[in-house]
């Protein structure tokens, strides 16, 4: 194993709750061979075959689209999935979109942290667009739907171009199996895929809302902290945020 793969494939623990979801670049890149990443500039337009040379280098023989907006727009994430995958090739476009918004989900990972979604009508966003080859997405499905969070599911071609995305390509989303996380009357965006000006909600905002709720005085940080000594915290405040999905 490269000292690459081995970076790649580090496994997660409760400390990454505050982190996610693991600093998403604000520009478009891509993971190639051996889990090396860098950014790429990306045309705009519904063709991402005919307008993007970098999708063209990575040799993608059977090119899918999907729309993201948690861990699979990070790096260094995507880079540890690809890892496994038989292709293990990507290019992530960074993609201003209409009526898909990031949204936190009401259920926690098995790492602590409130994962994310997408809900329908509520403005532009700006998530990912993350082509990967065919024969890769099966290792996106095991890791997305082993938790119980995810459901996959494929846009119909009018989906796709009422949102602005792709249209010469399959798009997929994951879809969280909770409803989104409730904030005031309202689910809540990730500050992380907002566009420029318009608001939202970091991982340490959000956990402090649902945990000041859950116990008085527990803050995100003491919250990870008692996680990394107890992990039972983490299955009694998921179960206690399915059960209470608003604060």
């Amino acid at each position: 194993m490269t000292s690459t793969d081995h970076r790649a494939l580090q496994t997660l623990t409760v400390a990454d709750a505050l982190d996610y979801p693991f600093e998403p670049p604000r520009a478009s890149f891509v993971v190639e061979a051996e889990g090396a990443m860098r950014p790429v500039a990306v045309s705009a337009g519904p063709e991402v075959r005919k307008n993007n040379p970098a999708l063209a280098v990575l040799e993608l023989d059977d090119p899918v689209c999907l729309l993201t907006c948690g861990s699979n727009a990070s790096p260094r994430r995507l880079a540890g999935k690809l890892a496994r995958a038989p292709v293990g090739r990507a290019l992530a476009v960074r993609t201003r979109c209409s009526g898909w918004t990031p949204v936190y989900a009401a259920t926690v990972s098995y790492y602590g942290a409130i994962p994310a979604t997408f809900a329908a009508g509520l403005g532009h966003a700006e998530p990912f667009q993350v082509m990967i080859d065919r024969h890769d997405l099966d290792a996106f499905v095991e890791s997305e739907t082993r938790t119980g969070n995810y459901d996959l599911r494929r846009l119909s071609e009018e989906e796709a171009a009422r949102a602005g995305l792709f249209l010469d390509v399959p798009v997929h989303v994951f879809m969280s199996r909770f409803a989104p996380l409730m904030l005031d009357g309202h689910p809540a965006p990730l500050v992380e895929f907002s566009c420029a000006g318009a608001g939202g909600f970091s991982q340490a905002q959000v956990l402090g809302r649902m945990l000041a709720r859950f116990a008085a005085g527990m803050t995100p940080r003491a919250y990870v902290a008692q996680a990394l000594a107890d992990p039972e915290l983490i299955d009694t405040f998921r179960d206690f945020v399915r059960a209470n999905p608003a604060a």
